[in-house]
């Protein structure tokens, strides 16, 4: 469980520090590329701008997978669905599991209460 919380963080951390270095061969690791200048210049922007879209991408995805969860639980009746799905968006960025551990417990609840049609819906 560690890992899973400590490599996307370190990932995330270098994508922060690539990205808002003032030039690019101020960039960590900079000095580890056995480039010269102009083609190192461009891999760091490149790399910075790659860092970019994978951070809003995933924040993205993870605000449209919260809300559709949102959705789901207020269409099968369960209670606070806006809380629900800020939870499954803050889970979604879990790399293993995350939104699955707030509707798989759903889901659960559903088909105890006696609800197997909306159990299968939230699955």
């Amino acid at each position: 469980m560690r890992r899973c919380i400590a490599q996307p963080s370190f990932i995330a951390a270098l994508g922060l520090a690539c990205a808002h270095a003032p030039r690019p061969d101020t960039a960590p690791g900079s000095a580890l590329v056995p480039l010269e200048a102009s083609r190192k210049k461009s891999l760091f922007e490149r790399l910075g701008a790659v860092m970019r879209a994978v951070v809003f991408g995933s924040l993205a995805t993870a605000l449209i997978q919260g809300g559709l969860v949102g959705l789901a639980f207020g269409i099968t009746g369960l209670p606070s669905p806006v809380v629900f799905g800020f939870l499954t968006a803050v889970a979604a960025l879990l790399p293993v599991g995350g939104t699955a551990l707030v509707w798989i417990p759903a889901g659960i609840v559903l088909y105890s209460q006696g609800h197997p049609g909306r159990a299968l819906f939230m699955l």
